[in-house]
């Protein structure tokens, strides 16, 4: 079983209230519901991020029937109100990352998407989930781009998300999200001397036996997709071509926006993932 790929599937909200700039990443939560459904009745096995890093770093024990990572960014208040108890009725683990200078306030970072005010989970709301067995990471404090900030400033953002983290919730964090899925080989180092045993990007693709714990691929979830879309996504298998192109296409992108209109081309759901995420 260890051998296998995993899906880490990557949900932002759960919610049918959405700007239309922001639908692409809202989840209805009538359709959230058949998508639990589906994984229940084909017999998949919701795991933590944590709970797959340590399987395959100690070898000790077995990964369950049909492993499933369920991972949502940014912590909104509608993974309280929807995700949260839908979760608990399937008795499905799941890790939600956290952008600590946000809890109990709105998405200032989600301007130009027009959500700026959509809520976030408060501590108490994230204790009682914290308590109730959801793992909850970091998204780092501030919601920063860490690629494109200097080093002292991403180090120092990633130490504070997870003290502050760890003070309110009264556990420790583990894993951590980058937020808009980008990071490099300084940022991994960063996140690993803060004290984090793992760290998810996103790749659209399913996490490899062999894959970097501190770059942990996850797939996109997007609101269009019906249980019919999650059922590809989840057996999804990529090409060692696609991985190249994948690999040659982020520094690109990240570095020269005028290849941007290109890359879409070739590769949409790759140029789309730092929108938002």
């Amino acid at each position: 079983m260890q051998n296998l790929s995993v899906p880490i599937l990557m949900y932002h909200s759960i919610s049918t209230s959405t700007n239309p700039l922001f639908k692409r990443w809202a989840v209805a939560v009538e359709m959230f519901e058949k998508h639990l459904t589906y994984l229940s009745l084909n017999q998949y096995t919701p795991i933590t991020v944590t709970d797959l890093v340590l399987t395959r770093k100690n070898g000790s024990a077995a990964l369950p029937n049909r492993p499933v990572v369920l991972s949502f960014d940014d912590a909104y208040e509608d993974f309280y109100d929807s995700a949260f108890p839908a979760l608990a009725r399937h008795g499905f683990a799941a890790t939600l990352y956290v952008p600590t200078a946000f809890v109990g306030g709105t998405c200032d970072w989600l301007r130009q998407e027009g959500e700026a005010l959509r809520r976030m989970a408060s501590w108490s709301q994230l204790a009682e989930m914290s308590a109730a067995g959801i793992e909850c990471g970091g998204h780092s404090h501030a919601h920063m781009q860490m690629d494109a900030v200097p080093v002292a400033a991403a180090a120092a953002d990633i130490r504070r998300c997870k003290a502050v983290l760890e003070d309110h919730l009264g556990r420790q964090a583990s894993s951590f999200a980058y937020p808009h899925g980008w990071t490099t080989n300084g940022v991994k180092r960063l996140v690993q001397s803060a004290g984090f045993t793992s760290a998810c990007a996103v790749k659209n693709m399913p996490s490899p036996p062999l894959d970097d714990a501190f770059e942990l691929a996850r797939l996109v979830v997007t609101g269009e997709m019906n249980t019919a879309d999650l059922a590809k996504l989840l057996t999804r298998r990529v090409t060692p071509l696609e991985v190249t192109l994948r690999n040659v296409a982020r520094p690109i992108w990240r570095c020269v926006p005028r290849s941007r209109a290109w890359l879409q081309s070739y590769l949409p759901e790759v140029t789309r993932e730092s929108a938002t995420l």
